[in-house]
């Protein structure tokens, strides 16, 4: 990693954790292990969606039931 904070957050990768694993592993390692933290975010994010659609959809639906069973 290097003790020169400066040069990792100005670095031309614009990125402070992609550099520091740039300097650790190289252009091959830093693009698979990068594209490891990609994978994972993605699957937070998609864990995120699924949760808030359920926890929206759920509620909305019991109301609608509600006012259609008294309408039959």
């Amino acid at each position: 990693m290097g003790t020169d904070v400066n040069s990792l957050l100005n670095s031309p990768i614009g990125q402070p954790m992609a550099q520091i694993f740039f300097n650790s592993f190289g252009q091959n390692g830093t693009l698979a292990l990068w594209s490891f933290v990609v994978l994972a975010q993605y699957m937070m994010g998609s864990s995120m969606v699924l949760a808030s659609s359920r926890q929206t959809f759920f509620p909305v639906m019991a109301h609608f039931r509600s006012h259609l069973t008294s309408i039959a």
